[in-house]
């Protein structure tokens, strides 16, 4: 395995690591893959059918059925931006993963209790940063999941830093509270 592959593998592994203490230190909550397309795409009919998880299974990741996914699509000045949800499992971490790396994307845990309303309203009126914009993740979804006593586990480096990092970013009470282990 070259060196980038090694790198993908580490950032994946620690990606389930985190996600796997969270579920531990927070029973109680969801684990939620929230996503936007990284730019817009242009406002037509074939961009318009396939929409976000069409064009995630055109690459080969598939959902089973039964999952909740939701999905929207929001015109901006330079076309179509698509914005979707889908709860993780921890056999699909790859799959997760594979997304997180492609798209604008991170991983959030939620009280069960907000989680829908919380993650269909942030796929709802999607946000305006793009990729390219820092802090990573966009403020909108900080706010709106931190708002409600939630975490967001985001991935750091690009594709040809060798370091890695998956941060957990939520209020003091919500990182503090709880017994992580080690």
């Amino acid at each position: 395995m070259d060196a980038t592959g090694k790198i993908q593998r580490a950032r994946r592994e620690c990606l389930e690591y985190a996600v796997e203490r969270v579920t531990e230190g927070l029973p109680g909550y969801e684990v939620w893959l929230i996503a936007g397309s990284s730019w817009p795409l242009p406002d037509d009919r074939i961009t318009r059918y396939y929409g976000f998880w069409r064009r995630i299974k055109s690459v080969g990741i598939v959902f089973p059925e039964g999952t909740f996914l939701c999905e929207s699509v929001l015109a901006c000045e330079d076309g179509l931006r698509f914005f979707g949800a889908v709860r993780c499992a921890s056999d699909r971490m790859g799959d997760i993963y594979r997304i997180m790396a492609s798209t604008h994307a991170s991983v959030i845990a939620i009280p069960v209790s907000r989680a829908e309303e919380v993650v269909t309203a942030l796929v709802q009126n999607g946000w305006e940063e793009r990729i390219s914009c820092r802090p990573k993740p966009p403020k909108a979804l900080l706010d709106a999941v931190c708002g409600q006593s939630g975490l967001v586990l985001e991935i750091y480096g690009n594709f040809d830093d060798p370091e890695v990092s998956v941060a957990a970013i939520g209020t003091k009470e919500v990182l503090t509270g709880r017994n992580w282990g080690g």
